[in-house]
């Protein structure tokens, strides 16, 4: 078990560009799918994957440099493999995410169970990634955490999506301005939930 809070510190210029990669991420899917919504059908399909590849590959790497800050008084190594998998998940759990918000009508069913799907895939990224770590002793989780992350998750997922889902259409400088808003509340969400994880 790791028992080392006391200790624990983060390294602030990799948290903030953390939170850099994580909105610029947010505000890339939240434009790919108002792409994807005025796109031909040949094109659909593209930016659904394209914006998914984004978001997720944004997410996790705003995951990952979060495991990066993180100082502690052991060494830490990575395993490849298994962060792989984890990327592979958070890219599943975004397509998800795209696939839902870019329904033409989003009801709450479709919005709450697709918000479950995702969180379901971001916190499997999420743990799959803390997994990766090769550390002595193993890191214990906190069930406590756990659950926080969960439903903070669940939550921003919800959110996202319907983000998503009603900006897709804005266009000009407002429009802008309310995407780059809510790209940053997002990636400012998911950089909190990273670091209260376990």
């Amino acid at each position: 078990m790791l028992r080392v809070m006391s200790v624990i510190a983060y390294n602030p210029y990799l948290l903030g560009l953390s939170l850099v990669i994580s909105s610029i991420a947010s505000y890339a899917a939240i434009d790919m799918l108002g792409r994807f919504h005025i796109s031909h059908t040949r094109a659909k399909s593209a930016w659904l994957l394209a914006g998914a590849f984004v978001l997720g590959t944004g997410v996790w790497s705003m995951h990952f440099l979060s495991m990066l800050a993180l100082r502690l008084p052991l060494d830490v190594g990575h395993d490849p493999i298994t962060m792989f998998q984890s990327w592979l998940g958070m890219i599943a759990a975004a397509f998800v995410g795209f696939y839902v918000a870019a329904r033409n009508q989003l009801s709450w069913p479709h919005l709450l169970g697709g918000a479950a799907l995702v969180a379901l895939g971001a916190c499997g990224m999420v743990y799959r990634g803390v997994q990766s770590m090769r550390i002595q002793p193993p890191i214990d989780f906190d069930p406590v955490g756990i659950m926080i992350c969960v439903i903070s998750v669940y939550g921003l997922a919800a959110v996202g999506m319907w983000f998503a889902y009603r900006l897709r259409s804005t266009e000009h400088v407002r429009g802008f301005v309310v995407t780059a808003l809510a790209s940053l509340f997002l990636g400012t969400g998911r950089a909190r939930c990273t670091m209260a994880r376990c």
